[in-house]
């Protein structure tokens, strides 16, 4: 029982990684949950902004997997020009970038409040140290966004 239990882990493991390799969308989403993260964690956002925070990045997360999935799905079905088959990309698509447009909306929200924007900034100008770390952090982020090259 506890061993197809565990099992269960390592096909969602096996699942999160090979959207990793092939989806720079999920590596672009991955990126800018990061960062999300980081502000909200230096700009001391309260539990309940850092937990909305959380569940919107699992919420675009799975549905950019979804996606994945079913753009595969399609894929397998026929590679052939199908209107049904494309309305349901365009459909798991659609549902994602509905998802993505309300998170950022949502974190504007948090992140433009007045005592979020001070601390931050007051961190940045009284430690380098984190300011540094943030501008080396940006270069690194593109490599993992764009220098994956998906293989065929």
């Amino acid at each position: 029982m506890m061993k197809k239990f565990l099992r269960g882990f390592k096909y969602a493991t096996n699942g999160i990684m090979s959207v990793i390799k092939s989806e720079i969308n999920f590596r672009v989403h991955i990126v800018m949950a990061l960062y999300v993260l980081f502000f909200a964690f230096i700009g001391e956002v309260s539990i309940s902004e850092f937990a909305t925070l959380c569940a919107l990045i699992a919420i675009v997360l799975a549905l950019e997997l979804i996606n994945t999935a079913l753009e595969a799905l399609c894929d397998r079905i026929t590679r052939e020009r199908d209107a049904i088959i494309g309305k349901v990309k365009d459909l798991c698509a659609g549902a994602v970038l509905i998802s993505a447009i309300f998170a950022a909306t949502a974190g504007l929200f948090i992140f433009l409040q007045e005592n979020v924007l001070t601390t931050v900034f007051t961190l940045f100008g009284t430690s380098p140290a984190v300011l540094i770390g943030f501008l080396i952090s940006i270069p690194i982020a593109l490599l993992f966004m764009f220098a994956i090259k998906k293989k065929d």
